[in-house]
Formats: C-alpha cells, structure tokens, sequence
C-alpha cells in the first residue's frame, strides 16, 4: 500500500514524471494513429507543400514518357510527316512541353504545346502563334489494382484549336477507330498519379510518424490549428480524449510545478 502512494505521488505529482509522461503520450497517440487511421484525416495545406509540387513535376515527367512511347509504338518512330492545311509538318513528340498541370477526381488535366521550331511548319501565315497548344485529359480510372497487375492503360483525350497545323487524333493514336487513345502505365507510375489525386483531395493514404507525431503534439496541448482533421467518428472520439488528457496533464503540472515551489519556501 505504502509502494502504491509513493508510486502515485511520483506518477501524477512530480513535475519531471508528469513530463516525461506528456511527452510519451504524444508518441503513444502519434503511434495509435499512423498505425491504426491511415487515410482517415483531411489534410487542407497539401497543395501548398513541396511534396505536392514535386508529385506534379513527377507525374508530368511519367505522362510524357508515355505519351512518347503510345507515339513510338504506332508509328515506330518519336517523329512523323502529317499532312496540315498549308503544307506537310514534322510531328516531332519527343519535343512536347507539358505544364499547368490541374487535378480533380475525374483526372488529370494539362496542356501540352509544341514550339514552332518544333514542327517546322512551312506554310505562309505569319499570324499563326510561336507555339500551338493542346489541351490532355487524362481519365482516373478505378483504384481496384489487383496485387498480380503491374501495369495498366488510362485513357487520355486531347483537344486542339483551328489555329493548330496538326490535328489532335495525330497526337494520341489509338489501337483501332473503335476505342479512345489510351497510354499505358507501370504499377509505379499508377501509385504516383493515385497518390497525386488523393492529395489534390486532402487525403494521405499512408501517413508519416512524423506528420502524426505533429497532428497529436497540437492536440494534445489543444492548440489546434485544423490543417489536419480527422474525418471518422471514431477518430474524432480519439482525438477529443487526446486533447481532454492534455488538459487533465497540464493542470496536473501545474499543480505540482506549484507545489514544488511552495515546500521549496517553506523549507
């Protein structure tokens, strides 16, 4: 009985205790929630962070391989003559440039120009622009991968102006007339443009310790500034305990930083 009060008074009435104690219950929390709620938080600053802009330039650098390679395997070659309206123009699609890539649930989407160096387009309108711009839709199909696939096709469509010397259809060319141009991607390839949609929707499939370990230091000394917030119910409950315990912890601190000082005093 007399090894149980002296263990409380330790536990719950020593500052240094109570501290060590705070701290390991930060990892405890960060640790219940990396492990057992991954994908279960909404994380509202990703666009904004360097992983999100580097998932982009990523996923850009995959498409253009593809789209090289669905080029390469139609018609052997990364260039190609193609009839235009003035004359005939060299389709050359290793020199397209993707950028201002955006991203929603139904897929990806982005523009793909091509210089006029680049066609070497000899026909006589000089009110044609120095670049021809071409707008990619690239469809997010289903995320059901099954383990034994290591490679899928996504289909992608492309739309053009009438300023434009090539025509789209040139661009993407499909298997047959009877389905739309599609470009294949390897399982690695698949995992980046899934994980470049999550984020675009808050959403991190496999949490960092560290991001977690963040999320429940700001719980747990209940400043809460909401860039992370959890989006189940049992999750909520969770967190809510988390952050009534930090509560409970602090004024225990408190209280015995208190009582330290005081029979520091009277002595």
């Amino acid at each position: 009985m007399i090894l149980c009060k002296k263990l409380f008074k330790r536990l719950l009435l020593s500052p240094i205790y109570l501290l060590v104690e705070y701290v390991a219950l930060i990892f405890f929390f960060a640790f219940v929630y990396n492990n057992c709620f991954a994908g279960n938080f909404y994380h509202s600053t990703l666009k904004y962070e360097v992983e999100y802009d580097k998932l982009k330039n990523d996923v850009l650098k995959d498409i253009h391989a593809a789209i090289m390679s669905n080029f390469s395997s139609a018609n052997n070659s990364y260039t190609k003559i193609i009839p235009s309206k003035y004359s005939n123009t060299y389709l050359h699609i290793d020199a397209i440039h993707l950028y201002n890539l955006d991203v929603n649930n139904d897929g990806l989407h982005f523009i793909g120009h091509f210089y006029y160096s680049d066609m070497y387009h000899h026909g006589p309108g000089r009110w044609l622009p120095t670049t021809y711009n071409y707008i990619f839709n690239l469809r997010a199909n289903s995320r059901t991968i099954a383990k034994s696939v290591f490679s899928e096709t996504r289909e992608i469509s492309v739309e053009t102006t009438p300023d434009n010397p090539i025509d789209s259809k040139y661009l993407l060319p499909s298997i047959n007339e009877t389905t739309s141009p599609s470009i294949h991607f390897n399982k690695s390839q698949l995992e980046s443009i899934n994980k470049l949609i999550d984020y675009s929707n808050g959403i991190i499939r496999k949490n960092s310790f560290i991001r977690m370990l963040y999320f429940s230091a700001v719980t747990i000394s209940t400043i809460g500034y909401g860039d992370i917030v959890p989006i189940d119910d049992t999750l909520r409950l969770l967190v809510g305990f988390e952050a009534i315990l930090g509560i409970v912890f602090i004024g225990l601190f408190i209280n015995a930083l208190g009582d330290r000082f005081r029979s520091k005093k009277e002595e």
